[in-house]
């Protein structure tokens, strides 16, 4: 399996999203199989016409924006951000809360530079997603729940 690998969903298989979380029940044996939010959207990309390399560039291209999303609303913020705001910040961005005070903190001191540090740190590449997927792919050829096109 590479980056030129297409696959699409098993035709046995059934899904449901649950709270941003796909369940997925192998018909034929009855097993199921559940996906975080970045699973789920994976398998819900899985149509059988792109690659695994082109899946694995929108996944870090959609997910490097939701980081610099996070930035700009904590740079943003960091001057008068409530207790409130951290909360919410965290649980938008799956983050803990004191994740999010040390990324407040780091605007107060670092400035502007904080911006390009925690830039760095939320962006996704390609070949990680791309290799993250593939440990994945293993396990959902296993439990036969995706099929290789090509």
């Amino acid at each position: 399996m590479n980056h030129a690998t297409v696959l699409k969903r098993a035709q046995n298989v059934t899904f449901e999203v649950v709270a941003g979380e796909a369940i997925l029940i192998d018909m034929n044996s009855g097993t199921y199989f559940s996906l975080d939010e970045v699973g789920t959207t994976f398998w819900n990309m899985l149509d059988g016409s792109r690659t695994l390399g082109e899946l694995a560039a929108e996944l870090a291209a959609k997910y490097s924006q939701h980081g610099a999303r996070y930035v700009a609303a904590v740079q943003q913020a960091y001057a008068t951000i409530s207790e409130k705001q951290i909360d919410d910040l965290a649980l938008e961005y799956g983050l803990e809360d004191d994740e999010v005070r040390e990324h407040v903190q780091m605007f107060a001191t670092q400035g502007a530079e904080a911006a390009a540090e925690l830039t760095a740190v939320f962006t996704v590449t390609p070949e990680t997603v791309l290799h993250d997927l593939a440990d994945l792919v293993a396990t959902m050829q296993h439990d036969n729940l995706v099929v290789v096109v090509k």
